[in-house]
């Protein structure tokens, strides 16, 4: 093997990409080809998506060229996903989604890393927390123990209107932020009155609103406190958006409510889930 690696490791990059191109991305990830010392250009993968595949044997991994990294639904074995991203430092996106996934392993900061879209149950915020773009479900306050100084756009893809409150509390973690993106899903009605924070959002949208009394006391509050807020966008529900009346009292409810910034636009959209 070490033989064939070699007589690989002789070949122009074009050509190498060319014969990597007729094999299964598993296969190019799972051989040591593609982590195999190449002299001075040690590799030439700039951008790996991988899909339902399971990855074994991590320790090979060195891909100092890797810019953008997805694992959609890859299994690892426990401490495998660690040492697979041990080995990508360079990356400046990342994009993790796998279910079920723990490990004991600590985890690398990844110093270049732009733009994160992971579960925090999987990979710890404490390695992404100088991005600029973060996507995830949620943030746990208890794991909030720093500022995330270079944020300047949040998605939360999935908060239930009871964690509202929660959202809050980390936007003042969030001195940079300026786009705000949150997915609301009603369990049951939760009354609770905010504290004061100052907002520095230029942008904030809800997804998926159905205008329930907690979404829109959020949304007011957002309103009446982001000082620079430029555009407040709204998705709304499929259910909702078809409801004529129903859409029309959720504009003109919202269009009512104060805004401490004369440059804020509202804007209504029909949600589209794929």
């Amino acid at each position: 093997m070490a033989d064939i690696i070699s007589c690989f490791s002789c070949f122009p990059d074009s050509i190498l990409c060319y014969i990597l191109s007729f094999l299964p991305t598993e296969q190019v990830v799972v051989t040591g080809v593609l982590g195999y010392d190449r002299n001075d250009s040690d590799t030439i993968l700039q951008i790996l998506k991988l899909v339902y595949i399971r990855v074994e044997n991590t320790s090979f991994v060195d891909l100092p060229l890797l810019k953008i990294l997805h694992l959609n639904y890859v299994y690892f074995e426990q401490d495998d996903l660690p040492q697979f991203l041990s080995g990508c430092l360079n990356l400046e996106h990342l994009k993790v989604k796998i279910m079920d996934y723990r490990t004991l392993e600590e985890f690398q900061t990844l110093p270049k890393l732009v733009r994160a879209e992971i579960d925090t149950c999987v990979v710890p915020l404490e390695i992404v927390k100088n991005v600029q773009v973060l996507v995830t479900s949620r943030i746990d306050l208890k794991d909030l123990v720093f500022d995330l100084h270079n944020l300047v756009q949040l998605e939360l893809t999935f908060v239930y209107c009871k964690e509202l409150v929660e959202v809050l509390e980390v936007l003042k973690h969030c001195p940079k932020l300026q786009t705000l993106v949150i997915s609301t899903y009603d369990d049951k009605l939760f009354k609770y009155e905010f504290s004061c924070i100052s907002l520095h959002l230029k942008t904030c949208c809800v997804k998926d609103y159905k205008g329930c009394a907690f979404e829109f006391q959020f949304a007011e509050y957002i309103m009446l406190n982001a000082n620079y807020l430029r555009t407040m966008k709204f998705l709304v529900s499929s259910y909702e958006y078809d409801d004529l009346l129903r859409r029309h009292d959720m504009i003109r409810d919202l269009s009512s409510c104060s805004k401490s910034s004369n440059t804020c636009t509202l804007s209504f959209e029909k949600s589209v889930n794929f």
